[in-house]
């Protein structure tokens, strides 16, 4: 009994694996369409910061040479 179990179970089990593998013809693919994004509405004022300097004008202030630095040696 045992060895009809185990034959029964060698030759369904490749079959079962063949049929979850495959795709039916009933199975579409799903295709890409391109859509354009709705631009979002503009914030309340009242949430937004005012605008400050930029960081790059502040690095240039942090290391630029003052003239009384450079001539005071």
């Amino acid at each position: 009994m045992r060895k009809w179990k185990t034959m029964l179970c060698a030759l369904l089990l490749p079959m079962a694996l063949c049929a979850c593998g495959s795709q039916s013809q009933a199975v579409r693919q799903a295709q890409a369409v391109a859509v354009t994004c709705p631009t979002p509405p503009a914030p309340p004022a009242w949430i937004m910061d005012p605008p400050g300097p930029s960081l790059t004008a502040e690095l240039r202030t942090s290391f630029s040479v003052s003239p009384s630095a450079a001539t005071a040696k």
